[in-house]
């Protein structure tokens, strides 16, 4: 997986496991952008760079807001369950042609 991963799982966002123990990582309080996600920043925020295509590895949970925002470039590539809860993995292909593309 390419790193900076970005997860609405709390543990896996934890730096040393996010990007491998190297700065910078990318934490989000989920609860936090979760509201936000429909309001203040969907321009620079998670949503943004998630419709930008800019984060290289996603893994949310199915249904969380944050794939609706996610660039069509994204494929996903595998699923799999933490402490109960389901997740599904995505990378961005960077050869796909248009890299702005966001509607799921």
């Amino acid at each position: 997986m390419k790193q900076p991963i970005f997860t609405s799982d709390e543990s896996y966002s934890l730096p040393w496991i996010s990007d491998g123990d190297r700065a910078p990582a990318l934490i989000a309080d989920n609860i936090m952008q979760t509201d936000a996600a429909q309001a203040i920043f969907d321009k620079d925020g998670i949503e943004g760079m998630l419709k930008r295509g800019e984060i290289p590895t996603v893994m949310p949970n199915p249904g969380h807001p944050f794939v609706k925002n996610m660039n069509l470039n994204y494929t996903k590539t595998g699923s799999a369950f933490h402490q109960g809860v389901a997740y599904d993995l995505y990378v961005i292909d960077t050869r796909a042609p248009s890299p702005n593309l966001s509607s799921r």
